[in-house]
């Protein structure tokens, strides 16, 4: 079975981290990264998750260059492939962290109420960056 014929089950989507594999069976995210992702002690595993979101951001951003550069239709397949790749890298890195979901959501939005007050963007908020004071 290709990941084009993969179809979400819609109550399980609907919370955070699951997604449906071969035969119709779920697993979790974080899971299933876990039984992918190669560990390797010789290249150290966080180096490889690293690089895997360097690497597949560029690929993203390439995505996107032709579409705002080259006036090029915008291939949202491919960006949503690259988009993928890029959460693979992600949580291989949160799991080699013990970090959770919860915890990158939570946090980010912390820092960005403290960022912009009442929830409200601005250039200037967004230029004065109330969350790094004092860093």
């Amino acid at each position: 079975m290709t990941y084009e014929n993969l179809q979400l089950n819609e109550s399980k989507s609907q919370s955070l981290g699951w997604i449906e594999v071969t035969g119709g069976q779920q697993i979790r995210y974080d899971e299933f990264v876990r039984k992918l992702f190669k560990l390797n002690a010789a290249c150290g595993d966080l180096m490889h998750a690293a690089i895997g979101i360097c690497g597949e951001a560029g690929e993203l951003g390439d995505a996107i260059k032709k579409h705002v550069v080259y006036n090029k239709e915008l291939d949202r397949t491919n960006v949503v492939e690259e988009l993928g790749d890029l959460r693979f890298y992600m949580q291989a890195m949160q799991n080699l962290l013990g970090i959770s979901e919860q915890e990158v959501l939570q946090h980010n939005a912390c820092k960005l109420m403290v960022r912009y007050e009442g929830l409200e963007y601005s250039d200037a908020a967004a230029q004065a960056r109330a969350d790094k004071v004092g860093d």
